[in-house]
């Protein structure tokens, strides 16, 4: 039996193209490198959360800090703009955001905070940052 390696390496390049993950390569991205830097219980109801990031591009919408518990269950937890620039969209570049999230003395196991852009025309939804533990 003859190994016909052109048509294999082709049928294994093909095969590759597809399973790329290109809706992730070419999805816009309003900001990137995000570092947390601080995270800070500064009472039983709530805790400071400060990240550096880029911003690329996009027009910001809005913000959402999600806390999860074990049993999945999920809730939107009320926050305060430490930078007070929430009013408006941040200027392309290195950015660095400091909100305070009421828990209201609740326990999460898991915090998500969560972001969504308007990228010409598009509707991007994205997790920011995810905070595993309790604070």
């Amino acid at each position: 039996m003859k190994i016909h390696y052109k048509e294999l390496i082709v049928g294994a390049l093909a095969a590759s193209a597809l399973l790329f993950p290109w809706h992730d390569w070419l999805e816009p991205k309003p900001y990137k490198d995000v570092a947390i830097v601080s995270v800070v219980k500064d009472s039983d109801y709530s805790f400071v959360v400060t990240a550096n990031f880029v911003k690329v591009g996009c027009t910001y919408k809005r913000l959402e800090v999600a806390g999860i518990s074990l049993a999945k269950t999920t809730t939107t937890l009320t926050w305060q703009d430490l930078d007070q620039v929430d009013t408006g969209d941040r200027s392309t570049g290195s950015q660095t955001l400091s909100i305070r999230v009421l828990t209201g003395g609740d326990q999460y196991d898991k915090f998500e905070i969560r972001t969504r852009h308007d990228c010409n025309g598009k509707t991007v939804d994205k997790v920011f940052a995810t905070l595993e533990g309790t604070y």
